[in-house]
């Protein structure tokens, strides 16, 4: 494998990963959601409470985070994507399924959270 196609290989997996990512920060989130809400319903300690609601804050911090970096990762491997070099090859197919995947993504979450600074 080249320098120039594994450079577009190792650029794919990284939006790979980082959809993967935006993925998990979702599951995080309802889990937490229904932990905070879970502790409230039992009547459980205030400070059990409270740290749950911070467990809670961070994995909502998270996803902004997750979604810049699949913006940045996204736009990186276009740029590279399009050059000539890689017509015909299978890691390019790839890497325009992962590119269509990311901006899907992408789309989703301007949709769902459209005042969000990170988008």
């Amino acid at each position: 494998m080249s320098n120039t196609v594994r450079s577009l290989v190792i650029k794919t997996n990284v939006v790979k990963r980082i959809i993967k990512d935006v993925e998990l920060a979702h599951i995080d989130i309802n889990e937490a959601e229904k932990r905070v809400q879970s502790k409230i319903d039992n009547g459980e300690d205030s400070a059990e409470i409270e740290h749950q609601k911070f467990v809670l804050k961070k994995h909502l911090e998270a996803l902004p985070d997750a979604l810049v970096r699949l913006r940045n990762a996204t736009n990186d491997l276009e740029s590279i994507s399009s050059d000539s070099a890689y017509e015909g090859t299978p890691e390019l197919e790839q890497a325009n399924e992962y590119l269509e995947k990311a901006k899907e993504v992408i789309e989703k979450e301007q949709t769902n959270f459209p005042t969000n600074g990170y988008h």
